[in-house]
């Protein structure tokens, strides 16, 4: 259906033709075509695309000194029928900031107190760098503090990237039930994690589990894992805890709600009972894209002989057999295509109106110039 969506430039541009009809300028209906196709088809490529979860540790941390830049301005102005130019100076400041690169490649901005921290934390000493910056008068630079390689000084950190999924909306034999959001809560299912501070908690806690006693170092111990065995291998950990009496089918309600999960995705659905001063797993179901769910089956294997949850032992045990993870390669569903929701569509088409105004505005007033 999206495809239609470029019959809008089309047309668009032929209506300002028959209206204007310059010919001599028809090279510029040509342009004003290509640029108003070129920006739909962005609008629905950035529409289209889900966001996967992605993990990484700082490998530094830096502060980016405050600089000034030289602006120039040329002006162009008339005095008695002659046009003339002058041209104006100005200064723009740009603030000092503080960023953390990740050994992921990406850097992400921090602010000055974790910057502070880990500088102090790690104590290996400040490093200046040089920075450029084109027209800088003054300023620039900074300085920076590399990671001690200690794991546990490290600072993780997660954000997220966007991807084709090409599973997402499309009515493949591979997706299960819908579920909306609004059945979802009512059915005691796990929206994805926020990211909050750089990081996001892995582990989520059922809210009827509210005796049950997580322990930070558990999530630490998840973030560590996904931070450190992430960019090699392409996972990204998950663990859902949920009550024993909602039993393994809330684990398969939870995959349809989230549509399989990402690409790189590797779930684990518990259901925890207490007895006494502990809490047993009852029932275990992990889910993810494998085409063989040999981790899934290894994981399960585990709960089985390990029934007192202890999550920093299943850590410790995944980061150990992260040898059975492959994960799924997605351009196997591309023949699929791409496929938008009803609001995705919505707001794909009004986005594409408001291009082939613009795109009308301005073709009509070069060619009645």
């Amino acid at each position: 259906m999206h495809k239609a969506g470029y019959i809008l430039p089309v047309a668009t541009v032929i209506a300002v033709f028959a209206v204007t009809w310059n010919i001599g300028l028809w090279w510029v209906y040509l342009i004003a075509l290509a640029v108003s196709e070129a920006v739909v088809f962005l609008l629905f490529n950035g529409i289209s695309k889900d966001r996967e979860f992605i993990s990484g540790y700082a490998t530094q941390v830096r502060h980016y000194n405050a600089w000034t830049e030289r602006v120039t301005h040329v002006e162009t102005y008339t005095v008695n029928g002659k046009t003339q130019t002058r041209t104006r100076v100005s200064y723009v400041h740009h603030p000092e900031y503080w960023a953390m690169p990740l050994n992921t490649g990406t850097e992400i901005n921090i602010s000055h107190r974790l910057f502070e921290y880990c500088s102090g934390l790690w104590g290996t000493g400040s490093v200046h760098f040089s920075t450029f910056h084109p027209n800088c008068v003054t300023g620039g630079g900074g300085q920076s503090y590399d990671w001690d390689g200690i794991e546990d000084h490290a600072q993780t950190a997660t954000y997220t990237q966007r991807y084709k999924n090409y599973l997402q909306y499309s009515h493949s034999i591979y997706r299960g039930d819908r579920i909306s959001r609004k059945e979802a809560r009512s059915m005691g299912l796990f929206d994805y994690p926020d990211i909050t501070d750089n990081e996001q908690r892995v582990i989520c806690l059922s809210p009827e589990l509210n005796d049950f006693p997580l322990e930070e170092s558990d999530q630490v111990a998840f973030q560590r894992l996904n931070a450190f065995v992430g960019k090699d291998h392409q996972v990204h950990f998950l663990v859902l805890l949920f009550t024993a009496d909602k039993g393994i089918n809330q684990a398969l309600y939870q995959r349809d709600y989230w549509e399989g999960g990402n690409k790189n995705e590797f779930t684990t659905c518990l259901g925890i009972r207490k007895e006494g001063d502990t809490f047993k797993v009852t029932w275990s179901k992990p889910f993810s894209w494998m085409d063989t769910p040999t981790l899934e089956t290894a994981a399960m294997d585990w709960f089985i002989s390990h029934p007192i949850l202890d999550l920093n032992a299943y850590a410790v045990w995944l980061r150990e057999n992260i040898g059975l993870w492959k994960r799924k390669e997605f351009n196997d569903f591309k023949y699929l295509g791409r496929h938008l929701s009803k609001a995705q569509t919505i707001l794909y088409y009004i986005l594409t109106a408001l291009v082939c105004a613009a795109t009308a505005f301005t073709l009509y007033a070069i060619c009645k110039q």
